[in-house]
């Protein structure tokens, strides 16, 4: 059984505005923590930001290359646009013996080569602050 994840996932966006999750999910699978966070706006618009960090304990800071896969998509009636990570700054904290994770982000990110193409190409995603729980 699933338990229910708790907490905030927020950011600001240079193209779509802020992204405050209202729907949050933490997973563990094999030696990965999985995290997504879903903003709905509507019934036909979201945003979706999700991420996969190797599981470790502590805090770790990744930098550019080191990022783990960072993955941003906004949906609306008209368009989606997808984005991957391509630079920044993630800091996060992961507590032993609980499914919990934390922590700070501030990202570039690139258009996907099948993004709608009215979207910028790039993405800057800043002042990100997490906190999930099972």
């Amino acid at each position: 059984m699933q338990m229910a994840t708790t907490g905030n996932f927020s950011f600001k966006t240079d193209a779509h505005g802020s992204f405050q999750a209202n729907e949050l999910t933490l997973s563990e699978v094999g030696n990965l923590f999985k995290v997504a966070a879903v903003q709905r706006i509507n019934a036909k618009s979201s945003n979706w930001f999700s991420m996969d960090i190797e599981k470790f304990e502590g805090t770790k800071t990744f930098k550019d290359k080191q990022l783990p896969v960072i993955k941003y998509i906004s949906r609306s009636d008209d368009f989606t646009f997808k984005y991957t990570v391509n630079s920044g700054s993630l800091t996060a904290t992961i507590k032993a013996g609980v499914l919990a994770i934390s922590g700070t982000l501030d990202l570039e990110m690139t258009a996907d080569p099948d993004s709608d193409s009215q979207g910028p190409k790039t993405l800057r995603i800043t002042d990100g602050v997490f906190d999930l729980k099972n």
